[in-house]
C-alpha cells in the first residue's frame, strides 16, 4: 500500500488532525495538510499522484510543532519506517483549530 492511500486512511480517522509522515530525513503532509502547512510556512507545495505534498527537514520539526500548539491545531506524526506507529500526537479537542486555519488558508488563496 502505498504512503497516500495510507494517508487517506488515516485521514478517515483523524479528520481534523494535521497528519505528517516521517520518511527519511524529512517529514511530509498529503493533501488538505500539505496546503496547511505551506500556509503556516510558505514551504513549498509539489504534486505526486493525484494529491499535494508539502516536506520539511527533520530538524524543523520543532519550529513546526511550536507554529501548531500555538494556532492548537492538532497533529499527529507517523513513521514510515516502524509500519506507520504514531511517535507523537496532539490533541486540543474543541479548541482545535484544524478548519479555521483551513478555511483561512484557502480564502488567502483564492484573493492572491
Amino acid at each position: 500500500m502505498s504512503t497516500i492511500n495510507i494517508v487517506k486512511t488515516i485521514k478517515l480517522i483523524h479528520k481534523y488532525d494535521i497528519v505528517l509522515i516521517k520518511s527519511g530525513k524529512f517529514y511530509h503532509a498529503y493533501g488538505k495538510d500539505s496546503y496547511i502547512i505551506s500556509f503556516l510556512f510558505k514551504y513549498q507545495i509539489r504534486k505526486i499522484e493525484d494529491t499535494t505534498t508539502c516536506g520539511f527537514p527533520l530538524n524543523s520539526l520543532n519550529k513546526v510543532i511550536a507554529k501548531l500548539e500555538e494556532n492548537k491545531i492538532n497533529y499527529i506524526i507517523l513513521d514510515r519506517r516502524n509500519s506507520y506507529d504514531i511517535e507523537q500526537k496532539s490533541d486540543n479537542k474543541n479548541l482545535n483549530n484544524y478548519e479555521k486555519i483551513s478555511l483561512t488558508q484557502k480564502m488567502s488563496k483564492s484573493f492572491n
